[in-house]
């Protein structure tokens, strides 16, 4: 079979519309997609150049490669996956990355189309209020890095990326841009896994491995909890004790013990696992802060719709911005008493520090004077308590904590 009669299908993967879970399945599943024409090639290396993701054929790629240039992406292409794709007779490939999402233009496509192959692109579409409010809580998770920013600026300031989906139709032509929106309603039977199958041609079957939820969500409240410690900059090995000590608290002993308690990935699952789904953090936006999202947004939404006829994408979606009852700004967080000692806990760890860099400023002036303006806006007026009825109402960092009485 020559490369003009195979079909690659580069799943873009916008962050947060299941992309893992999609690799994962395919994964899985491989050699049993090529009884359905479909192939999906692996990268044969070991797990730490893969970063732990061995079920992504693309991550290297993305991360470790293309960021020198396209000509190392074309010999990344050519070395690893050319061979692959030429010496099977499945005349359907996939490739997935949600980081595909993150870049500013579409030439990866140039280097597949090279090769002599059609190309087709599946993005999954998420409405934007959605998809920057998982994108908020998704940064606040303890391995994520230095995070601490408000959802509402986050909103208000992040760049969804949405012109990409525009370039590649220009490229490729709307025939060749499949466009599914990520919501449930919409999904065939429901399920994100058929409904990405039927995108390929494929019935789903009882014969396929099926994969538990990849990637997890906070709640509103543990996202504002994981928010102040990571906003207190503490060392890795500080913040990843801190954060085993909270689980701890949680998570049943007998499961805790299966994760690793120097992964924060893992003792963050653990712990989301066993917390509450609500207040769910979309739901709890202002709509003060959706209606400035949807403003932002209605443009390059109307221009992708327009391209398919001009039919609305989204179902639950309110385009807008008119609600029946406003929703105020969510300027309350419910913590436990179990939560305000681990937070009292990383202040100590901070101050001390601060304390530390004070007796020998000569030293450390410079550092000393950065994490006066970065870390300590707050010093002098760390804490403020009053009383709410039968609760206390605590202010940390400006941020109002509501501590329940049992």
């Amino acid at each position: 079979m020559g490369n003009n009669e195979k079909t690659i299908y580069l799943h873009i993967g916008m962050p947060k519309t299941g992309s893992s879970s999609i690799q994962w399945f395919l994964f899985k599943n491989r050699k049993k997609l090529i009884n359905y024409d479909v192939f999906y090639p692996i990268i044969k290396t070991n797990q730490d150049e893969l970063l732990g993701l061995k079920f992504v054929n693309l991550r290297k790629a993305l991360i470790k490669v293309l960021p020198d240039g396209i000509e190392k992406f074309n010999k990344f292409f050519e070395d690893n996956f050319l061979n692959q794709i030429n010496e099977n007779n499945c005349s359907k490939i996939i490739l997935s990355e949600e980081k595909l999402f993150s870049l500013k233009s579409t030439d990866v496509v140039d280097i597949m189309l090279k090769y002599g192959f059609n190309v087709k692109v599946i993005v999954y579409f998420r409405n934007p209020v959605d998809f920057l409010a998982s994108q908020w809580q998704e940064n606040t998770k303890p391995y994520t890095g230095f995070f601490n920013t408000t959802i509402d600026k986050y909103l208000n300031e992040a760049n969804a990326n949405y012109p990409l989906i525009l370039k590649y139709i220009e490229k490729l032509g709307k025939d060749n841009v499949i466009i599914r929106p990520f919501e449930k309603e919409q999904w065939k039977n429901g399920d994100l896994i058929e409904d990405f199958l039927s995108v390929l041609g494929v019935e789903n079957s009882d014969d396929f491995e099926k994969n538990e939820k990849q990637n997890t969500s906070y709640n509103r409240d543990l996202a504002e909890f994981m928010l102040l410690l990571k906003s207190l900059k503490l060392d890795k090995e500080i913040l990843t004790q801190l954060v085993y000590e909270y689980a701890e608290y949680v998570v049943p002993k007998e499961e805790l013990s299966e994760h690793d308690n120097n992964s924060l990935s893992e003792l963050s699952l653990a712990i989301e696992k066993n917390t509450p789904k609500n207040p769910k953090v979309t739901d709890t936006v202002s709509d003060e802060t959706k209606r400035q999202v949807i403003e932002k947004y209605r443009d390059v939404i109307l221009q992708i719709e327009n391209c398919y006829g001009g039919e609305r994408l989204f179902k639950t979606y309110n385009y807008d911005g008119n609600f029946e009852e406003e929703n105020q700004k969510y300027d309350k967080a419910e913590l436990t008493y179990e939560q305000l000692k681990i937070l009292n806990k990383a202040i100590n760890y901070t101050t001390a520090n601060y304390n530390i860099l004070q007796c020998e400023k000569d030293i450390f002036e410079n550092e000393l004077k950065k994490i006066e303006e970065e870390t300590f806006p707050f010093y002098k007026n760390l804490f403020s308590v009053q009383k709410s009825g039968n609760n206390k109402v605590i202010r940390i960092l400006g941020f109002k904590i509501t501590v329940k009485n049992n």
